[in-house]
């Protein structure tokens, strides 16, 4: 007897587990043992009424059978025709932070997580922002042509329209003063350009964080235990850390803040950053009432930092576009 529902559901069964089309292909559809073959054979001994029951099914599903067996050669000959087994295979490449941003990233983690906020402003700075409301004299070596890049423009005395390459971040806290009123804590991170040569330790494109925290009751204490806090957070709890006296034009007192463990640099003393506590002619510049508020104001080239914690020998393969070293981070 003929079981049409048997065949369909055993080729049901049989396409979902398909290793070779053509032998499914000749189960089913086989000129002389195909089980659809066999069963048209055997309705010529069937009656009439079983003949004009059974063979409408019948033809449906083997045209069924036959559409899905195309569909299948097709699909096996697209692939083929796409497979070229003498192309060497692509090895998978999943994408990374460049080191520089990776310790971006994680110095404004480390900030964050104490109050920080984060602030951006210009590459393209007024001579004023960068240098005159940050306590610069006219004679400060920075100024220099040596160390400064002047955008080429009109001939002006006026510190506001003379434009120079930002050679810190600190203009953005100029900026931020001008809108904001203590308290606050800000942190920027940036590029900054300054006209040296290029060696295994100086690049004339750095990148940099500077902080600010202005209040009426802040003072050293706070900005030793911040910085303290951290670099052994992104180094390590086995640093040291001291605070050297240093000067800088917007800062009084201006430090100094050194490092040492025994992993780097066999232990040597190296100096990380300069900071201090704001000068009031800076607040003056902001609009601040003189001697109403007190701040600390810090700043590091954060391409130092993964120098010293990966050992990276020399501070040009940071901007080198090669693969194979940026893969290692």
């Amino acid at each position: 007897m003929i079981n049409i529902d048997q065949i369909k559901q055993s080729f049901e069964q049989d396409i979902k587990a398909i290793t070779d089309v053509e032998s499914l292909k000749v189960k089913y559809l086989g000129r002389k043992q195909g089980l659809l073959t066999l069963a048209f054979k055997e309705l010529v001994n069937l009656d009439q009424a079983q003949r004009q029951k059974l063979g409408p099914l019948l033809n449906s599903l083997k045209k069924e059978i036959e559409n899905a067996i195309l569909n299948l050669e097709k699909q096996s000959a697209s692939s083929s025709e796409k497979a070229d087994l003498t192309v060497p295979p692509i090895s998978e490449m999943t994408g990374m932070l460049h080191p520089l941003s990776k310790t971006q990233k994680d110095l404004e983690d480390i900030f964050l997580s104490l109050g920080f906020t984060v602030e951006n402003g210009p590459e393209i700075e007024s001579d004023y922002n960068n240098f005159v409301a940050l306590n610069f004299p006219d004679d400060h070596p920075a100024r220099d042509m040596q160390d400064t890049f002047y955008i080429k423009g009109p001939e002006t005395k006026d510190p506001h329209k003379k434009l120079v390459m930002r050679t810190h971040t600190s203009p953005v806290q100029v900026r931020f003063m001008k809108t904001h009123k203590p308290p606050f804590a800000i942190i920027v991170p940036g590029t900054v350009y300054r006209n040296e040569a290029t060696d295994v330790t100086h690049e004339y494109t750095l990148t940099q964080l500077e902080g600010l925290v202005v209040g009426e009751d802040v003072n050293f204490a706070n900005m030793v235990w911040t910085l303290d806090y951290v670099l052994k957070k992104y180094f390590g709890s086995d640093i040291k850390t001291k605070i050297l006296p240093t000067y800088f034009p917007f800062v009084e007192p201006g430090a100094e803040l050194a490092m040492s463990s025994p992993r780097f640099k066999d232990g040597k003393w190296v100096e990380m950053l300069g900071c201090g506590m704001v000068h009031q002619n800076v607040f003056k510049h902001a609009g601040y009432q003189t001697g109403k508020y007190q701040g600390f104001a810090f700043g590091f080239g954060t391409m130092r930092f993964p120098l010293m914690k990966h050992g990276i020998p020399d501070i040009r393969l940071l901007h080198e576009n090669n693969l194979q070293f940026l893969s290692q981070f």
